[in-house]
């Protein structure tokens, strides 16, 4: 189904850091499963692929393009993964703080809490807020 994708993220390390973006997207309902897939393109115009899968309290966010990273996020654990970033990779960990899933077929939010470590020294708390809206009530 085609979708409205909101994100909404802070980082908060030295100092607070937000960003919001819209993006059209799609969103595909599994069973228990939700995959939420779309396209933004990276500081050089190239795109980049991310895919979001939330399972209950369990959630991996992948991009695939100029740069490739997976990020594990489960409430109450730490789990390493690795990270691309412009400069290069890097294996961080995520802790995941809180996950909120009311994400349904028709659409909903998601709002996942983790704090990154590099070496088991913190680096920052994230918060990640995702709305998705249906583009259409036909569907």
């Amino acid at each position: 189904m085609d979708v409205v994708i909101e994100l909404k993220s802070s980082v908060i390390s030295d100092e607070k850091e937000e960003m919001t973006l819209n993006v059209m997207g799609a969103m595909i309902w599994q069973e228990d499963c939700c995959q939420i897939t779309f396209e933004i393109l990276d500081e050089d115009g190239t795109p980049i692929l991310t895919e979001i899968k939330a399972e209950g309290d369990f959630v991996v966010i992948g991009q695939k393009g100029s740069r490739t990273s997976r990020l594990l996020i489960r409430e109450g654990e730490r789990i390493a993964s690795d990270y691309a970033t412009p400069y290069g990779s890097l294996r961080i960990g995520v802790t995941g703080l809180s996950v909120v899933n009311a994400l349904t077929p028709l659409g909903g939010t998601l709002t996942l809490t983790y704090e990154v470590d590099v070496n088991a020294a913190s680096v920052s708390t994230n918060t990640i807020e995702i709305l998705v809206r249906r583009t259409s009530l036909d569907e």
